[in-house]
């Protein structure tokens, strides 16, 4: 089994290589883009960096894993919760 530094390490790879995708994307829209990447409870970070005035964040597009309303119930959702707890619109997408 990997140590949990290893994990983190092939974690925030991957995160970097689907950020640069990103980037590259909303660049060809002229649409403004910034990126952090955070370990922990997904669903709290993403909303505390919101609440941060600091960090200026008038949307936040989100995806979803596409579980049923019964398993998001019992399970949670990181998406379900930045949904309700978001100070600014959440987009969510399937």
């Amino acid at each position: 089994m990997a140590a949990p530094i290893q994990f983190q390490i092939e974690e925030e790879k991957y995160a970097r290589k689907i950020l640069e995708k990103a980037k590259n994307l909303v660049k060809q829209n002229s649409i403004e883009f910034s990126q952090v990447i955070n370990f922990g409870n997904a669903g709290y970070n993403i909303v505390k960096y919101v609440k941060n005035k600091a960090n200026k964040v008038d949307l936040i597009v989100i995806g979803s894993r596409g579980r049923g309303t019964i398993k998001e119930i019992f399970l949670g959702s990181t998406s379900n919760y930045v949904l309700h707890k978001s100070p600014v619109p959440v987009t969510v997408v399937k």
